[in-house]
């Protein structure tokens, strides 16, 4: 009878501690929740300036920092075309040293630039929906925007003197925030 008691006793003690454990569960994971919505909610509102995508009453390009390398080497194609007549180009830079022009056609479109050398730049866009708002952005960068589907875009601006990719964006029109 002894044995039967102290098991009764036992279960008995044994019975508030694990409800007082289990409370302290509920309240540990109620915390841990409420944590991670709060450095959540903190991450998005770092990644879009000014309201809220949510807040947004139309759609919008939204951008990410730095284009993805990848996509880059896919659709653009920089050469040197050595051998063609070095005439001044169409558009013409605001120091009238250099110049270019541009030939939009779907799938694959072009940029010739001539930049005082003894050939021309050419940027070879292959496989994109389409190109866009090239232009002079000072005397030696030329900007513009080249469509990888209906949505996607990269903005890009091209150094003539280096002939180099100065910078580079990847963008998306969007009434949502989708992360890129």
């Amino acid at each position: 009878m002894s044995a039967q008691k102290t098991y009764w006793l036992h279960h008995a003690t044994a019975r508030p501690m694990l409800a007082a454990l289990c409370v302290r569960k509920e309240i540990i994971r109620s915390l841990i929740i409420l944590l991670i919505a709060v450095v959540s909610h903190y991450a998005g509102a770092n990644q879009h300036p000014g309201e809220m995508p949510d807040c947004w009453k139309t759609p919008r390009a939204v951008h990410n920092t730095q284009a993805i390398d990848e996509m880059i080497l896919k659709h653009v194609f920089i050469s040197k075309l050595v051998g063609a007549p070095l005439v001044e180009l169409e558009y013409i830079s605001p120091n009238h040293g250099y110049s270019f022009s541009y030939i939009n056609r779907r799938p694959n479109s072009s940029i010739k630039i001539n930049s005082e050398k003894a050939y021309l730049v050419t940027i070879a866009l292959r496989n994109i929906f389409g190109l866009s708002n090239v232009k002079w952005v000072n005397e030696n960068l030329i900007f513009f925007r080249v469509y990888i589907g209906q949505e996607v875009f990269l903005d890009i601006i091209f150094n003539v003197e280096r002939e180099e990719i100065a910078l580079s964006q990847i963008g998306r029109f969007s009434k949502y925030a989708i992360t890129l």
